[in-house]
């Protein structure tokens, strides 16, 4: 059976407060339950027509966006205005859900946020889901999608998703 300690029970790596200059790359740490002074983003998910996807602690759907790159949002401006990114506070830990297969881990966008992602995906809240459960980001423009538990971009051939045979955990 799966060891959901060993999974999901990593904590987020601590921002030093004399960071390197320069420096955009992601913490591909595992992010857990752990409570640290940044407090703590609860995800879960919910299953529906569209599969099991990820949801925050508010029930309001987190979605990816096909034309980012692993580890690196290409949402900014107006479109993060319109999807807002999914951050977390420096110092902060995430509690993932039992159905999520993949990892979480942080980006640090260039607005000076930390923004949460799943199986290398960043993720987005979409401004026009008026409340929890709705799910009106699925499709938009071709590029939006609720973000799987499975960690991969429907419809996109898996975009961002292990392409290891057990699923790239370690």
């Amino acid at each position: 059976g799966f060891r959901f300690a060993g999974l999901f029970a990593v904590s987020l790596l601590a921002f030093g407060a004399c960071a390197s200059s320069g420096s955009s790359s992601p913490s591909s740490a595992v992010l857990g339950a752990t409570s640290m002074p940044g407090g703590s983003l609860a995800i879960s998910t919910s299953t529906t027509s569209l599969g099991t996807f990820l949801v925050g602690p508010d029930g309001r759907t987190i979605y990816v966006f096909a034309m980012d790159a692993a580890d690196k949002s290409n949402c900014t401006g107006s479109c993060a205005a319109l999807w807002p990114a999914v951050t977390v506070s420096a110092g902060s830990s995430i509690s993932a859900p039992a159905q999520a297969t993949q990892r979480f881990g942080i980006i640090n966008r260039t607005d000076g946020s930390i923004q949460v992602t799943y199986n290398h995906l960043p993720l987005y809240y979409y401004a026009q889901d008026a409340k929890a459960g709705d799910t009106n980001g699925q499709g938009v423009g071709g590029v939006w999608s609720v973000a799987l538990a499975s960690g991969t971009m429907p419809g996109s051939g898996g975009a961002g998703a292990s392409t290891s045979a057990g699923g790239g955990v370690s």
